[in-house]
């Protein structure tokens, strides 16, 4: 059975709370108190015939900036409106499932949020980041990788040492030129003279020659070491 906390006022209604606190609350904060609580707006425009006011200071420095007395900077090229911000012109409506350029550069994207950092990013961008096997030039890395990968898969890394080896990703080549061309072997076997340049070989070593000593209990299976 729930007990329910009465408050009897001199007006026609009670109010009546589930527990104490509440009605301790009440007491203190609401009852016959002017509500204390009130939303002002703190940051207003300078500009007088603005009128302008937000709630947080970065919000006031962007529409001084970019919004009050500035011209509009985004022009829609289907109905030659202009907007202060890009998110204005969610009007924007795709063609024939399209998304295209505001700037009329020809791009066109699948959804409204690529074109729009396209938009914002990349167009009339100077393209910095060139292929290494071909002209192609891209505006970010992202880009650049994603050509090399569907355009260049086939490209091989070659060790510049003059020992042969080529691999498929620049981080291969790294670590073969760090720890394997010209380099003694590290990884050494603990129950024979084998060497290894990769610890995965060490391991595959260990489990394919000495086998018995993993299932004797006799040798560490994560480190291979002597126990």
């Amino acid at each position: 059975m729930d007990i329910k906390y009465v408050r009897r006022t001199s007006s026609l209604e009670d109010k009546s709370y589930k527990n104490k606190r509440s009605l301790r609350r009440h007491i203190k904060d609401e009852c016959g108190v002017d509500p204390k609580f009130k939303w002002q707006p703190r940051y207003f425009c300078p500009n007088a015939d603005c009128g302008k006011n937000y709630k947080y200071k970065p919000t006031l420095t962007y529409h001084i900036t970019h919004e009050c007395g500035v011209p509009p900077k985004y022009h829609c090229p289907l109905c030659f409106k202009s907007f202060p911000r890009f998110n204005s012109m969610a009007h924007v409506k795709p063609i024939n499932g399209r998304y295209y350029c505001l700037n009329n550069c020809g791009r066109h994207y699948k959804n409204k949020r690529d074109m729009g950092y396209h938009f914002r990013h990349e167009c009339g961008m100077p393209l910095k980041y060139q292929c290494n096997y071909c002209e192609m030039k891209y505006i970010n890395k992202s880009k650049l990788k994603q050509h090399t990968a569907l355009k260049h898969r086939m490209v091989w890394f070659t060790c510049a040492n003059g020992c042969g080896k080529k691999y498929k990703h620049r981080t291969n080549l790294l670590r073969h030129k760090k720890n394997e061309c010209g380099v003694e072997p590290q990884f050494k076997c603990s129950f024979c003279p084998k060497a290894y340049t990769q610890n995965a070989s060490l391991k595959l070593h260990v489990l394919r020659q000495h086998t018995t000593g993993i299932v004797s209990g006799s040798i560490d299976k994560r480190t291979f070491n002597v126990n």
